[in-house]
């Protein structure tokens, strides 16, 4: 699985849609890139974004069932 840094200050290209640096004047995903190249990138990271979401969500769901078997669990001590 790829992780993400974010950048601080940063501008969303407008031909590929990738965050770049703000200080850089090009794009550094798609400035060398010719449009058939352009699109296998946009394939390329719009299938790992949407494993990523999968991920964070399966992440979320176990965080939240986790939560509520911590106040099941305080909830029956402090009743007994």
């Amino acid at each position: 699985m790829i992780s993400y840094v974010p950048i601080r200050s940063s501008v969303t290209c407008d031909r590929c849609g990738l965050q770049y640096p703000e200080n850089l004047p090009q794009c550094i995903h798609c400035a060398k890139l010719n449009d058939d190249e352009l699109i296998c990138l946009r394939n390329i990271h719009g299938k790992e974004l949407t494993e990523i979401k999968k991920d964070h969500g399966i992440f979320g769901l176990l965080l939240l069932l986790l939560i509520i078997f911590i106040i099941l669990g305080f909830s029956i001590i402090l009743i007994n």
